[in-house]
């Protein structure tokens, strides 16, 4: 540090800007088209990130890989690019007027050309991964992207946040022929955009006759809760379109943002032959419908055979050093089962059980694995059968048992999330294999159980506290809040219950204290029920809520409680960047003030600040309730030696660890505690 340098944010921008074009550093690559459906179709699109400011292009430029910056001119709409608008860069022979992206570009954005015919001396690569930078009139860099060249023709890269840095995480190929130029990309999230992610078939070979389990798997990936929606699915035989039959709709009120929806129903009486489900998700306010429709197709087998006769009830995949793979079959039928000749089979390998005759009694369990030594880990009741079993994958696999005569008797596909050292287990032996609630990882204090119930069956009495929701789901300071609590009966019997809600504390000192308590509810096995409390409150400040299930005899009281966080977002601007010490003289600390624009106070705790440039780091300004109370200011200083030089200060000071500030040029970022951007000031 070689000198006191201070001046207020005010001043700082008044000089170094003189004009309402800063801060040109608001200017971000947002999408680079480097491979042209055909001709002069390369284009760079730019966004201006700051909410206030017009930033004048005069003088700016394109810089591809090595090549000679290109000059930026007007097409007839000036070089004005406009807050939070974008600016469509075309080659200098693109004909605006009759071009491929004529019609597609909106009226708001500016259309801009190069000085010269193309990008670079003979256009963008589309075979060799390259930078693309724009430059201002000094020739500063101000954003640069290093393109992927791994699209198809007409396919662009697109920025996913864009008032975020250019990170290759934060890039992907376009959704739509041709990009986005001119308007938000596709690949940024949405406030509504529902998918449909995904349909499963159980059991995965279906025999001619049998009811099958389908399940659609709906994923909201907007930003906001999707209400009022509707699923369907059509059945083809055959292949054959004209013979296109409607088996499946429903309606769902709503589905939470970055929540999923698995919409279940079962089908009988196929005939054998090819088959193709497809689903579809009708949803108006949907803003990426090209994700709403998804096709499985599928075979049945003309032989009709005994599904689930044998169950795949338990599998370790992924063990603990030194123990052997294994899998569990439970017999549910009420038939003794001859084993012999039966086999199973992974993705690639298939191998017999045993070739010899062996009774599974009804209700009986076995276990199957490579090595016998298996009864070193466990204490196992049941048999063991040694064989030749597929060396499963621990990052997911599928497992197949069929009989003697090749009909598949069971299936299971599974995922890597289950977690290794301990078993997954199957919660209910008459329920579907494929479905992924089925199946849960052991909570055996013995990691597993083979040859024995397994821990997360299902029980008798069982309430299960599935979610609280939060409405709004995203709420800002100021708003008023309420909560609803979603209830599923797992058990097989009847439950009466109340529910209670409680503001938890922070303080395990402290009491909590009862807001609300329904009252009595009853639940049928595997019915649910979501209720809305009738406590609601004005969210200023952090809260942390408690809801319970009040009942008797329920033999799994550890999924009877939920605690949910309301934490308040807020407006941009509401804590401002006042002034800023960034280059103070020794040792004098660096230091920020803050000034409080809004009528509430403001908690700053999980809050944090974080520099700009070189390498930019983020701090947390308090972990603990830290008030800044309204038309109030606040400072940040590195350490205490503030006092030093500033004898007599009015406002309230805290001590985080500010990250170090570049004395040349740098900026300042204030996030609130969801990591949402409040305020922010370039130097």
């Amino acid at each position: 540090m070689k000198s006191k340098y201070t001046f207020s944010l005010f001043c700082v921008l008044f000089f170094i800007v003189p004009n309402a074009a800063f801060p040109q550093g608001s200017v971000k690559i947002s999408e680079v088209m480097f491979y042209g459906l055909s001709g002069n179709n390369e284009y760079v699109e730019i966004f201006n990130s700051d909410y206030g400011k017009a930033v004048d292009l005069t003088g700016f430029a394109v810089k591809y890989y090595t090549s000679r910056p290109d000059t930026i001119i007007s097409s007839g709409m000036g070089l004005a690019l406009k807050p939070r608008s974008y600016a469509v860069i075309f080659e200098g022979d693109y004909d605006i007027s009759s071009g491929v992206y004529h019609g597609l570009v909106p009226e708001g954005a500016l259309l801009l050309k190069i000085k010269s015919g193309s990008f670079g001396s003979s256009g963008m690569s589309n075979t060799a991964n390259r930078n693309v930078s724009i430059l201002n009139s000094k020739s500063d860099t101000l954003d640069t992207y290093s393109y992927s060249a791994d699209n198809k023709a007409g396919i662009s890269d697109e920025k996913i946040i864009p008032d975020e840095g250019s990170a290759p995480s934060n890039w992907a190929n376009s959704l739509l022929q041709g990009g986005t130029p001119g308007y938000r990309n596709s690949v940024t999230p949405r406030d509504f955009d529902l998918s449909l992610s995904a349909i499963k078939l159980s059991p995965l070979y279906p025999k001619q006759d049998e009811a099958i389990s389908l399940s659609l798997t709906v994923k909201n990936f907007g930003i906001k809760n999707a209400e009022d929606f509707s699923v369907e699915a059509f059945l083809e035989t055959d292949m054959d379109s004209a013979a296109t039959e409607k088996v499946y709709s429903d309606r769902v009120s709503i589905l939470a943002a970055k929540d999923s929806a698995i919409l279940t129903f079962r089908l009988a009486g196929l005939p054998g032959g090819s088959c193709r489900i497809t689903g579809m998700v009708n949803f108006p306010k949907d803003e990426i419908p090209v994700n709403n429709k998804r096709t499985l197709n599928f075979s049945v087998s003309p032989i009709a055979g005994r599904y689930n006769d044998l169950v795949i009830n338990e599998i370790m995949f992924a063990p603990s050093t030194g123990e052997p793979e294994w899998i569990e079959l439970f017999n549910p039928s009420n038939s003794t089962v001859n084993l012999k000749n039966w086999k199973v089979s992974d993705r690639v390998t298939q191998s017999y059980i045993i070739r010899k005759n062996f009774l599974l009694k009804a209700g009986s369990f076995v276990v199957l694995s490579r090595d016998s030594t298996l009864r070193n880990y466990y204490d196992i009741p049941s048999e063991i059968i040694k064989c030749s079993l597929p060396q499963l994958n621990n990052d997911g696999d599928m497992i197949v048992l069929s009989d003697s005569t090749g009909l598949i008797i069971d299936s299971l596909e599974f995922k890597a999330p289950y977690g290794t050292g301990r078993s997954l287990e199957r919660v209910d032996p008459s329920g579907p294999s494929v479905e992924p609630s089925n199946w849960k990882t052991s909570v055996s204090p013995f990691k597993a159980t083979p040859g024995k119930p397994n821990s997360v069956r299902r029980l008798d009495r069982d309430l299960e506290l599935r979610e609280v929701i939060l409405r709004p789901g995203n709420p800002f300071s100021g708003s008023r809040i309420a909560l609803t609590a979603k209830v599923m009966n797992t058990g097989r019997n009847p439950m009466d219950f109340r529910l209670q809600l409680f503001l938890g504390r922070s303080d395990s000192l402290q009491k909590e204290e009862k807001l609300s308590e329904s009252g009595a509810l009853h639940l049928n096995p595997e019915d649910s029920l979501v209720f809305q409390f009738g406590y609601s409150e004005i969210l200023l400040n952090e809260r942390i809520f408690v809801v319970r299930i009040l009942t008797d005899n329920d033999e799994n009281p550890a999924n009877n409680e939920l605690v949910k966080q309301a934490l308040p977002s807020y407006p941009f601007n509401t804590i401002a960047v006042n002034e800023i010490m960034y280059m103070p003289e020794s040792p004098e600390p660096e230091w920020i003030e803050i000034y409080n624009t809004s009528l509430d106070s403001v908690n700053l705790k999980g809050w944090s600040v974080c520099d700009v440039y070189a390498a930019p780091s983020s701090v947390i300004l308090s972990r603990k309730d830290e008030f800044i109370q309204p038309g109030c200011f606040m400072v940040l200083s590195r350490d205490s030696l503030i006092h030093t030089f500033h004898k007599n200060i009015p406002s309230k000071i805290i001590y985080p660890a500010l990250p170090p500030f570049n004395n040349d040029k740098d900026g300042v970022i204030i996030k609130d505690a969801k990591g949402t951007v409040i305020d922010s000031a370039a130097y």
